[in-house]
């Protein structure tokens, strides 16, 4: 049984648990965004995002929901972050 309100952050190399609000999480760094109700990504770690299935996608085969609301400004900012770490 899942415990309400736990966040599951499931980094590279490990996975934690703990409490927390969602926004407080996405507010911590400019990487980290709101893309779903039940998600927070790190732009910086998405490798591509499929528009017609709403899902962003991972390394290692990992992938997240994106909402149909949110997809268009997940695109802006992960785009966005690309261009600010490596300018051409």
């Amino acid at each position: 049984m899942e415990i309400a309100h736990k966040i599951r952050l499931i980094a590279k190399s490990r996975t934690f648990e703990f409490y927390a609000e969602m926004n407080e999480i996405a507010e911590y760094d400019e990487r980290l965004f709101r893309c779903h109700r039940a998600f927070v990504v790190n732009l910086a770690n998405i490798r591509s995002i499929d528009k017609k299935n709403r899902i962003v996608l991972f390394d290692h085969g990992l992938s997240c929901s994106v909402s149909r609301r949110l997809q268009k400004e997940t695109i802006e900012k992960m785009e966005s972050l690309r261009q600010r770490e490596f300018p051409n």
